[in-house]
């Protein structure tokens, strides 16, 4: 079982958004970076185009529950930070294609060299 920390520092996240790997799909983007950490961190975000609030907040909620359930589900992955940003499809999104969207990232993930 493999928990994510939280990335909390902002330049921990702009760093991995500049320097990162970028993957994704129409539902969200995902940005990964190695660490020096030795765990994995995870930062989820929306944009103001989503709509307000209260949509972001819905989609922020249901991107790191895709995330959880299939962390929960690995037995290990490299020392990684992680930034999921939600899109606009992220609304239009079944939850189990954006499960299945992060389950494929996160397979993707897994491959890479420690």
């Amino acid at each position: 079982m493999v928990i994510a920390a939280r990335l909390r520092r902002s330049a921990d996240i702009a760093r991995t958004r500049t320097e990162g790997l970028a993957h994704g799909d129409r539902a969200f983007g995902l940005w990964s970076r190695a660490n020096a950490v030795g765990t994995l961190r995870l930062a989820v975000s929306t944009q103001r185009g989503l709509g307000g609030a209260v949509a972001r907040n819905r989609a922020r909620r249901r991107l790191r529950e895709a995330v959880r359930v299939e962390l929960r589900e690995r037995a290990a992955l490299p020392a990684l930070d992680l930034v999921l940003v939600a899109r606009t499809g992220l609304a239009r999104a079944s939850a189990g294609a954006l499960r299945a969207g992060v389950a494929r990232e996160v397979d993707r993930l897994a491959r890479l060299p420690a």
